[in-house]
């Protein structure tokens, strides 16, 4: 088995960031099997953005990459840093612009963790900066105001 990392492979297959450029070239065209071409049989896709967030195989995450990008009329992945691991991982900050059905559009930051081995991705995962839920949402909110009231804690 071949490792890869950022930058470079030992058996001329793709890195995992070109790999993952792919797979955002490939979600942007709406080009559902090409992005799962790009993963391992047994690939796991990690996105609290879809309604399964944990996805293991092409077939699940084929299922996933087809509702997520049937709902939107546009996708825009901007990547703006990489970092590259010795162990073949990469990780990219992205800003997202995203056009949802009926002309709204979203955007965001967001940070993407992948592994590939032999020229597929075995991993991707995303991160997204949302904030606390539940109880602590409800604390830090209240924290903030009195801070924006009062200048202090």
């Amino acid at each position: 088995m071949t490792e890869t990392s950022g930058t470079a492979t030992t058996d001329g297959t793709r890195t995992t960031r070109e790999l993952l450029s792919a797979v955002f070239r490939c979600c942007e065209a709406k080009d559902v099997e090409g992005a799962v071409a790009l993963t391992a049989p047994n690939a796991v896709f990690i996105d609290p953005h879809y309604p399964r967030v944990h996805n293991t195989g092409t077939a699940e995450i084929r299922e996933s990459l087809t509702w997520g990008i049937g709902g939107l009329e546009q996708m825009r992945f901007h990547e703006q840093r990489w970092y590259a691991g010795d162990d073949g991982a990469v990780t990219v900050e992205v800003d997202t612009h995203h056009t949802i059905k009926g002309k709204r559009e979203v955007r965001f930051q967001q940070v993407f963790v992948a592994e590939s081995r032999d020229g597929l991705l075995t991993r991707l995962q995303a991160f997204e900066p949302y904030g606390p839920h539940g109880i602590l949402a409800v604390i830090l909110r209240v924290m903030r105001v009195k801070k924006k009231l009062t200048g202090k804690y």
